[in-house]
């Protein structure tokens, strides 16, 4: 027989007895608790394009992007002025979104 117990501090314990009724020591274990994820763009100005990056802080890596446009790269390259959304998505589906709006392109 195994007994879990939460301390309620993401801290778990573990306690196994056997059929003859002996007891183990407890285990313990303190997961990771993962930060939050958040999302922003940022710009780089090319020659005619516009290079919109997605920048993540917090989750779990890997992540994977999903843009307004389609595109599933952190990096996009863009042509045309508009608002550019993306949706960031790490290992365990949490996931945060930004917008961009590019009002001009350089020339």
């Amino acid at each position: 027989m195994f007994v879990l117990s939460d301390s309620g501090s993401h801290t778990y314990s573990v306690t196994a007895t056997d059929s003859v009724g002996s007891t183990s020591a407890p285990a313990t274990a303190s997961p990771a608790v993962p930060t939050p994820l958040t999302v922003s763009i940022s710009q780089t100005d090319g020659v005619g394009e516009v290079f919109l990056s997605a920048d993540v802080s917090g989750g779990t890596p890997p992540f994977s992007f999903v843009w307004s446009n389609g595109a599933t790269t952190q990096v996009i390259t863009v042509s045309e002025p508009g608002t550019y959304q993306v949706t960031v998505i790490d290992v365990f589906g949490c996931d945060g979104t930004a917008a961009f709006t590019v009002t001009s392109i350089p020339t």
